[in-house]
């Protein structure tokens, strides 16, 4: 090739290099469906933005408007509310409005999900007669029970922040979410994004006795294959439950969750069952579990655990918790704030990883420890960050290594719930790519900082 060509050439490339990045592009799509036992099987993370899951839905799609009376064919023909029946490989377009409780019924085909999607200015469907002032408000249910499998909520978008706040901005609130396989129920491979889940947001230090909400997250007995993601779990429960239920689950994803104001006993935890392959991810933990106490009365009074199993454990496998933040400002002592297997009667923990989470402002020294992976082989507790809790950070597992007591303030604004890191900590154990990010997405270095996040100059 010539001078003259190659650089003819060149400059071509560099034209279409130059197209590419100025064409405009959607915010990347999700839809995540579960495959026969291995987990959930997931697309791209959503950005932190707005998230559709409608896109390649099989049989149309579906409009509801608060309001409306027409056929749901699109949004000026708009259904008032939720079809009685809806057809698999349906997405179901909600404005903004009150839509009331509602059980998800629909017999499963297959791998085939229903979908129902919060509308937005850049996520509407296909349908004519959109209008801004469609989405600009919040899609509020009642309870939504689940009693068939492969069903997937998205409600697009949340606020983003780095502090721990209230829930703000999320497309979709629902009071409770449910499944119990006792009643029938079967959840499997079911998939929740952008939720605000639970009561009336209260930072209140100790709800009152006559408290007797039950949990916000109720999928007990076996449902499988689950995933929730940007999700919001707050201001439930009661003394002898907890914020959420989750009986012998397995594969179960919790990415980017923040769990708070729990009024019961526990935070998301399995009692008197086990607990497989749980994956707890750059989530956050601000009082999940704050029992009424003894002056209540009943059997359960007392605060057991922030996630894990408490009471008679069955099979306790795989389960992981990185990345993430437990902050408790209640006096009542817990018994720990990650707890996996028991030691009387059983069984033991296998396989438990406790990777990169920040333990912070706790009062009261746990009862048992922070971590706890009861006997056992395989359990492992790295780089994790303790500062401002009373007397030294406990730890139970096989393997520990790395983990760091600060001796001062190490936080951006500990103040106001910031804890991204001001300092460097490195001096961290080099794990595998699986957790070399952080929950803002920054690489870890090579020689990481202990807690949650990386520092970052």
């Amino acid at each position: 090739m010539t001078q003259r060509s190659l650089a003819s050439f060149l400059g071509l490339l560099l034209v279409a290099l130059v197209a590419f990045a100025q064409t405009p592009r959607a915010p990347a799509n999700l839809l995540v469906i579960a495959s026969g036992g291995g987990g959930p099987v997931e697309e791209p993370e959503p950005p932190a933005g707005v998230s559709n899951s409608c896109e390649g839905v099989t049989s149309g799609n579906y409009y509801v408007r608060d309001g409306a009376s027409g056929a749901g064919t699109n949004w000026t023909d708009a259904a008032d509310g939720i079809p009685a029946s809806i057809t698999r490989g349906t997405c179901v377009w909600f404005a903004e409005g009150t839509y009331g409780s509602y059980t998800f019924d629909d017999n499963a085909s297959s791998t085939t999900v229903i979908v129902f999607q919060k509308a937005t200015d850049e996520f509407h469907g296909p349908g004519s007669g959109w209008l801004s002032s469609y989405g600009d408000g919040q899609t509020i249910f009642g309870e939504i029970n689940v009693t068939d499998p492969y069903f997937v909520m998205n409600g697009a978008r949340r606020t983003e922040t780095t502090r721990m706040e209230a829930p703000a901005g999320y497309g979709f609130r629902v009071s409770a979410l449910s499944a119990n396989s006792g009643n029938g129920d079967n959840a499997d491979n079911s998939s929740f994004y952008y939720l605000d889940i639970g009561g009336t947001w209260s930072e209140e230090t100790s709800p009152t006795c006559a408290n007797t909400d039950g949990p916000a997250l109720y999928f007990v007995f076996n449902q499988n294959n689950l995933h929730f993601e940007r999700v919001a779990i707050h201001n439930r429960g009661s003394n002898n439950n907890a914020l959420g239920m989750m009986h012998g689950s397995t594969d179960v994803v919790w990415d980017h969750v923040d769990m708070y104001m729990g009024w019961g006993k526990a935070g998301i935890a399995t009692p008197n069952s086990g607990q497989q392959r749980h994956i707890y991810r750059y989530s956050r933990f601000w009082n999940s579990a704050r029992s009424e106490g003894t002056s209540c009365g009943g059997s359960g009074a007392g605060k057991t655990t922030f996630i894990g199993t408490y009471s008679w454990a069955g099979t306790t496998d795989g389960n992981e918790v990185y990345g993430s933040v437990f902050y408790d400002d209640n006096v009542e002592q817990a018994n720990a704030y990650v707890n996996f297997g028991e030691v009387t009667p059983g069984p033991d923990s296998t396989n438990g990883k406790a990777f990169h989470n920040t333990f912070v402002g706790m009062s009261e020294s746990p009862a048992v420890a922070h971590i706890v992976f009861y006997g056992g082989s395989g359990n492992e507790a790295r780089n994790n960050l303790f500062y401002d809790i009373a007397g030294s950070a406990v730890i139970t597992a096989n393997t520990t290594s790395n983990n760091v007591t600060a001796m001062s303030d190490p936080f951006v604004d500990y103040a106001n719930l910031d804890f991204r890191l001001d300092t460097d900590l490195n001096g961290g154990a080099n794990l595998s790519s699986e957790y070399d990010t952080d929950p803002a997405g920054n690489a870890r270095a090579s020689t990481p900082d202990a807690g949650a996040y990386e520092y970052v100059p």
